[in-house]
């Protein structure tokens, strides 16, 4: 005959025969507790860290460029422009 089943708390389930009075008690699988998810932690990004030389180079190459442009292509000031781009290039990225 079939068996009736009774779920308590969905940890145990009881089964009752219709014929007899006998009870039975099987332990079923439960899922399992979930862990609680890890907290993230805000870390300091590095921005350096995605900069490589190249595109260092680049940057400040372009912005000299920009800088001796405005300035109206002086032959006599390319070396300062160069710094004053290094300047602001690298403060940018160390911020």
């Amino acid at each position: 005959m079939a068996a009736e089943k009774i779920s308590t708390k969905s940890t145990r389930t009881t089964a009752v025969s219709a014929t007899s009075s006998k009870k039975t008690t099987t332990k079923t699988k439960s899922a399992a507790p979930r862990k609680p998810a890890a907290k993230k932690t805000a870390a300091k990004k590095k921005t350096t860290s995605m900069w490589t030389l190249e595109l260092i180079s680049t940057h400040i190459r372009d912005r000299a460029y920009y800088l001796w442009e405005a300035e109206q292509y002086p032959d006599d000031r390319d070396f300062d422009i160069w710094l004053k781009a290094e300047q602001e290039v690298l403060s940018q990225i160390m911020r």
